[in-house]
């Protein structure tokens, strides 16, 4: 929360959803059939959960792209990633999807949210119930990546789905892991299909055709038992096998060298793979493999070229395990298991450079916008100084948005020493805190930043001013939450006389802080006057959640003194306002509304 000589906050925070993350992946023209599997799938859709669980590689994403792309119904696809394990992210792009069918969808539940009076888990069932009463055609929901999630609150979101389904809901997993999920139940109820690892092996005729029509290798058969052998079906390793094998003189002695492990032969074959790719193209694959996705621009800002964007199609028409997400070619990703042995390679060969790509690749997300991927770019690299910056910048807003969880892992990550230095990003945690009703764990980040305050230079004392102002009025709504709303008075009026005049965001919280504490002791009088002050400094200062818990605290007080059409007024002027700026669907408005 920044004082008077912050510099200022950027609305990175505010970015759109990644699109791409909400759809299909493409899959490629030229594939090898595999009409018995879709056959399968086409078989259970009467099934309420589909599972295809195998490790990576095993073209699990692939399949159930190919097979929703041939379906008549609609489909949701929601490709996760680390960050959806923040579950108001994860129900933020949920809903987005559903939207992509019925821009009705979920409304709701997205008033309900910004109240943070229930955590997103108990609020499911208001999706449910739409879903129920709106959705009456069969649809499918995939989660793609759900092992990246390893969040209770998101299991236990996804777990009442599966368990108050809607009727016309059908939902597909796809994992390298089970999910926990009562398996063993619906498998013995028949509603669970599931799609595993030895279901998705290449067979022989699979193999032949894969290494004849799609890679263009014509092998003689020994060669191509030998590698079906070693290979054992892993499509992954299959595709790197035949980019091994093209143009080689004795094939058969290549294969006949395989053996192992697949981590084994992944690490062997990507390090013969990128032998052969002339030198530029090898370094753009190294340098690049430090993106979590890439763009012709992103890519051409770390390397230094000007040809990215040329160079990931060419890749691609290779067939060098770079995966579009999106029609138009603009972002792609690399297979993550080449991805994974790429930065190995990079950090074996070049070690001092992966410290740097990751720097330069961390500015690049900041500037456009993407903060969650410049924060772990940022930790990747071990540049605390960066990440405690971008914290320090970001966490209020973030926090703001309800991403509670997100502000959480991020100082969680942060070394203590690095975590003590950031007063505004301790109070923004702290304020999350409150919201979620975690009392006992505010005493750790109010010391925080009564320390850094404490310590500030002369020339900063207004900015130390605002940091003692600030938490003071959180200690205030401390105590009369915790029964003291007469201390809680005293605390709240003695932080707006420290708030910095010229300091909008602190003096509104003060002002807020005031108003709360005086409406639990029963002064009506001064927390009216002290929230009618407050509002315009929390609206000016971009403080969305003060500004509509104030609107709806103020609404309820006119109430409690038979002031019906001021209450009206004011809502409907604060509706109106939000028409004209559309933010009518915020979640913020839930208490206005």
């Amino acid at each position: 929360m920044k004082g008077a000589t912050s510099p200022p906050v950027r609305p990175a925070t505010n970015e759109p959803l990644l699109t791409t993350k909400l759809s299909i992946p493409r899959t490629r023209p030229h594939s090898v059939p595999r009409d018995h599997l879709l056959d399968r799938l086409n078989q259970c859709q009467t099934c309420g959960l589909i599972l295809a669980s195998a490790p990576a590689g095993y073209g699990k994403t692939t399949l159930i792209s190919t097979w929703v792309q041939r379906l008549q119904h609609p489909v949701v696809w929601f490709s996760l990633d680390e960050t959806d394990n923040d579950p108001i992210r994860f129900l933020r792009y949920l809903l987005a999807g559903l939207q992509q069918i019925d821009a009705s969808v979920g409304r709701d539940l997205q008033y309900a949210l910004a109240a943070a009076q229930q955590p997103p888990v108990a609020l499911v069932g208001l999706l449910i119930n739409d879903l129920t009463e709106r959705m009456h055609t069969h649809f499918l929901l995939v989660l793609d990546d759900y092992h990246l999630i390893d969040e209770p609150a998101v299991h236990e979101i996804v777990q009442t789905l599966v368990a108050h389904r809607p009727p016309s809901l059908q939902l597909v997993i796809v994992t390298r892991e089970d999910p926990p999920l009562p398996l063993a139940r619906l498998r013995a109820r028949g509603e669970l299909a599931e799609v595993r690892a030895h279901d998705l092996r290449f067979s022989s005729t699979e193999t032949e055709r894969f290494l004849h029509e799609v890679m263009g290798l014509a092998l003689p058969s020994d060669a191509i038992s030998q590698l079906e052998q070693r290979v054992e079906g892993w499509p992954a390793g299959l595709q790197l096998a035949a980019l091994t094998l093209q143009n080689q003189r004795d094939p058969a002695a290549v294969v006949a060298a395989l053996s192992g492990s697949h981590h084994f032969i992944l690490s062997y074959l990507t390090d013969e793979v990128l032998h052969r790719l002339p030198e530029p193209q090898q370094q753009f694959l190294l340098d690049t493999s430090v993106l979590p996705r890439l763009s012709g621009a992103v890519c051409d800002a770390i390397t230094g070229r000007r040809d990215s964007a040329w160079q990931l199609e060419e890749l691609y028409a290779a067939n060098i395990f770079v995966i579009p997400l999106d029609d138009a070619h603009r972002w792609w990703r690399y297979h993550p298991l080449f991805g994974e042995i790429l930065r190995v390679q990079l950090q074996r060969v070049q070690p001092e450079r992966v410290v740097q790509l990751r720097k330069q690749a961390s500015m690049w997300f900041e500037a456009h916008g993407t903060v969650d991927e410049a924060i772990d770019l940022a930790f990747t690299a071990g540049d605390y100084a960066r990440v405690a910056y971008l914290i320090e910048t970001y966490a209020q807003q973030t926090m703001m948005q309800g991403f509670l969880r997100t502000v959480e892992t991020w100082l969680q990550r942060l070394p203590e020493a690095w975590r003590s230095m950031q007063p505004h990003a301790s109070l923004a945690f702290v304020w999350s805190l409150i919201l979620r009703g975690r009392l006992s764990e505010t005493e750790p980040h109010l010391f925080h930043a009564e320390t850094a305050a404490a310590r500030a230079r002369p020339e900063n004392a207004d900015e130390a001013a605002a940091i003692q102002a600030e938490t003071l009025a959180l200690r205030a709504v401390l105590a009369a939450l915790r029964g003291d709303p007469k201390h809680g008075c005293e605390l709240a009026r003695e932080s707006v006389s420290m708030a910095p005049a010229t300091n909008a965001f602190v003096r509104g919280a003060t002002l807020f802080a005031l108003g709360t504490t005086c409406n639990y002791a029963g002064k009506s009088d001064e927390a009216l006057v002290s929230y009618q002050a407050a509002l315009p400094l929390c609206q000016a200062s971009g403080n969305r959640v003060a500004a509509m818990l104030i609107v709806g605290n103020l609404a309820m007080l006119y109430l409690a003194r038979g002031q019906l059409h001021a209450a009206a007024e004011l809502c409907r002027g604060v509706i109106a306002a939000a028409e004209q700026t559309g933010q009518t669907y915020s979640p913020t408005l839930a208490s206005v509304y």
